[in-house]
Parts: C-alpha cells; structure tokens; sequence
C-alpha cells in the first residue's frame, strides 16, 4: 500500500496537476484497502437535473428505494493512523 501512496504522491506532485495536491486521492485509497474505516449508509439519492437554482444538486428522496451507499460517518482517526503507518513504513 506504501507504494500506491507514493505513486499517487509522485502523480500529484508531479507536473499533471500543476503542483498541487489532493488529499483525498490518498485518503480514498487507504479507505479502499481498509473498509471497515468508511461504514456505509444505504440512502436513495438523486440529482436534481431540471434548470433553475436546485440544479446539479444531489439530494435524499426520504423513503424512496436505496441505490447507493454512502459514508457519513468515515472513520477519521483510523485513517489518519492508517496513513501514517504506510508512510513510516516505507515498504
């Protein structure tokens, strides 16, 4: 996993992205090896696709049918810890 990690660093260091940094990228694969760190929430969302001020916006339908799981609660200190036991691990 300490290779993915410095792989995405190096991508995103790199000149692909104008030098800047997303954390997410490196947070969402700790969270793809590890899921026991982002507990799921089945939720039926929907995006609002008709013109005016609510478009593009996702929101819940309240008792509709679930279609997708969703993190609301990631485990953030789980991740944090992940991540810097890949770093000092160097492997």
């Amino acid at each position: 996993m300490s290779n993915l990690a410095a792989d995405m660093y190096d991508m995103l260091l790199g000149h692909s992205y104008d030098n800047q940094f997303a954390v997410w990228d490196v947070m969402t694969a700790a969270i793809i090896v590890h899921l026991m760190l982002r507990p799921t929430t089945p939720l039926d969302l929907e995006v609002v696709t008709e013109t005016g001020d609510f478009f593009g916006e996702t929101k819940v339908i309240e008792g509709g049918e679930p279609n997708v799981q969703v993190c609301l609660k990631p485990d953030v200190t789980g991740i944090r810890s992940t991540l810097d036991e890949v770093f000092a691990s160097g492997k």
